[in-house]
């Protein structure tokens, strides 16, 4: 077999990999959070605790994982991801203490903040022609876990039980890793380069006012996606909406499914709108101000509706803009300072839905639950707190949404203050 193909094989195990990462990642709450409440005792800001540790170790790794995926190259580096990745996924199944459950996941989420910039660094090296394309394909294939995540992960869960059906994925996870690791020394790997963490390089981007709001749109926006896809989209629909668990599990799988499409049609709209990218911006920040307002209202006025499930899958449209902001970063920052700019973008989507994650586990709590069988049910005024606390945050991120530079596609980072 030729390098090129043994190459592209283990291009094909890393996609299968970050499609696991995805899957972890949107799995713990979200669907299973019945189940790993009532399995581990815990109360939801334990629970989601099991999802917010996973991205507070995931964000803050960030910053220094693009750095040493240049520095020792793609392939290395998803070894060392993977291993801990794999490590952590096998081992949360099979803990029984809330702690124990904590520890795989920070594992877990350690190992997964290295593995999808190195698929972007592998993806360089082998197409360096379609190297955008290939990203967003990466993305898409990625996105396809966080549907399995949801309705086919509940039902799994369903018939075998949940910590089968998360062993079943550990090990499914370790073999791939395994066989990667096997083909890996059948392949020649990229030279160390001499590159170094200089965390100056973040301050500078950070003084920029225009970089700010565009950190604060991606902070806000990604984190009402995020909470209500992984920590408690299918928990409000079950408790409040009158939504049977298999139709709210549906509903998560379908709301993945629009991030993981709105980013490629995002991207052709705005080849068709003459390069215009802050129309979905203020479309998306709009957005998830008026439907947190319905909302909040609809809780606040006891109105339980099933129906309440478009707006919240919806939300599925706003979670994925990364081709029209990673487009607006690079074009409102200098050439050189585009990873920097991204990088750190990133950062602040992940630090925004590690705090908001938080903050909703410990708002759940404000009015008691209701125990029915093995389950608690949450009623009006714990969501009515979650929900206005989202809403909140959107109307004080409508002023950096509406801040935004339009810039036609071209580069106008000289003109940015």
């Amino acid at each position: 077999m030729s390098e090129r193909r043994k190459l592209l094989l283990l291009y094909i195990c890393g996609i299968a990999l970050y499609f696991f990462t995805n899957l972890q990642r949107s799995g713990i709450p979200g669907s299973l959070f019945n189940e790993l409440q009532s399995g581990l005792a815990l109360t939801a800001a334990q629970v989601t605790m099991l999802g917010t540790c996973f991205i507070y170790i995931y964000t803050f790794n960030q910053l220094i994982a693009g750095v040493l995926n240049d520095r020792y190259g793609g392939i290395r580096m998803m070894i060392f991801g993977a291993a801990f990745f794999c490590l952590g996924s096998v081992l949360f199944p099979l803990t029984g203490s809330v702690w124990g459950a904590y520890g795989a996941r920070i594992i877990t989420g350690f190992g997964a903040s290295f593995m999808y910039l190195a698929m972007v660094k592998l993806s360089q090296r082998l197409f360096p022609e379609t190297f955008p394309q290939m990203v967003g394909i990466i993305l898409l294939l990625g996105y396809m876990g966080n549907i399995t995540a949801n309705a086919p992960l509940s039902w799994l869960a369903a018939d075998i039980g949940w910590r089968n059906a998360l062993l079943t994925a550990g090990v499914l996870t370790t073999a791939i890793f395994v066989f990667f690791v096997l083909l890996r020394r059948t392949v020649t790997l990229v030279p160390i380069q001499d590159v170094k963490i200089n965390f100056q390089v973040y301050k500078d981007f950070w003084k920029i006012k225009h970089n700010r709001w565009m950190c604060i749109y991606c902070a806000s926006n990604f984190s009402f996606y995020f909470i209500f896809q992984v920590i408690i989209g299918k928990k409000f629909l079950e408790d409040f909406c009158a939504v049977s668990g298999s139709t709210a599990a549906m509903s998560m799988s379908v709301m993945a499914l629009f991030a993981a499409v709105s980013g490629i049609i995002c991207a052709f709209l705005s080849k068709a709108l003459h390069n215009r990218r802050r129309c979905f911006i203020r479309v998306t920040g709009t957005y998830s101000a008026v439907a947190l307002a319905l909302l909040t209202g609809c809780v606040l006025t006891d109105i339980h509706s099933p129906w309440l499930l478009l707006p919240v899958t919806l939300f599925g449209f706003t979670g994925n803009l990364a081709p029209i902001t990673v487009a607006l970063l690079s074009e409102t920052n200098p050439p050189e300072k585009t990873a920097i700019a991204v990088s750190f973008s990133n950062f602040a989507s992940y630090f925004g839905v590690s705090i908001g994650g938080s903050c909703v586990g410990f708002l759940m709590e404000v009015a008691a639950p209701q125990r029915i069988g093995d389950i608690l049910v949450y009623g009006k005024w714990s969501y009515a707190a979650v929900l206005g606390f989202l809403l909140l945050l959107s109307l004080a991120a409508l002023r950096s949404v509406y801040r935004i530079r339009e810039t036609y596609g071209k580069n106008i980072y000289s003109t940015i203050e």
